[in-house]
């Protein structure tokens, strides 16, 4: 089955509401059978990392995904606390991740990476 890119971004919004009402266990447990996934299926991992191989060798450095922004913040969630969580999105005007501009992923994953108490 293929969807056309309308249909994707509604089906991602979707996901999206549904991980935001998630409880952090929840998403532990839905990330954990993602692993397990891929473990089953490691013929697609294999081409996904062929395609980031190429990716390294033209220099261009890929934008995060939402996915990606949403994993790093569950981990500073866990390091840290909501509030702090929520003090990174106050620059973005953003009360959640989806809100987030897509072009302001990178400088959220940076300051993720980078928060100081």
């Amino acid at each position: 089955m293929s969807f056309n890119a309308k249909q994707k971004k509604l089906i991602a919004g979707h996901i999206v509401s549904i991980l935001e009402l998630m409880s952090p266990e929840e998403a532990e447990e839905l990330e954990e059978e993602e692993l397990e996934e891929e473990e089953v299926d490691d013929k697609p991992a294999k081409r996904a990392s062929k395609r980031k191989s190429s990716n390294k060798k033209s220099g261009k450095k890929k934008a995060p995904t939402l996915n990606e922004i949403r994993k790093a913040m569950r981990q500073f969630s866990k390091d840290y606390d909501k509030e702090a969580a929520k003090e990174l999105l106050e620059p973005y005007d953003a009360k959640s991740l989806s809100a987030v501009d897509e072009d302001d992923y990178a400088s959220l994953l940076s300051d993720i990476e980078s928060y100081e108490e």
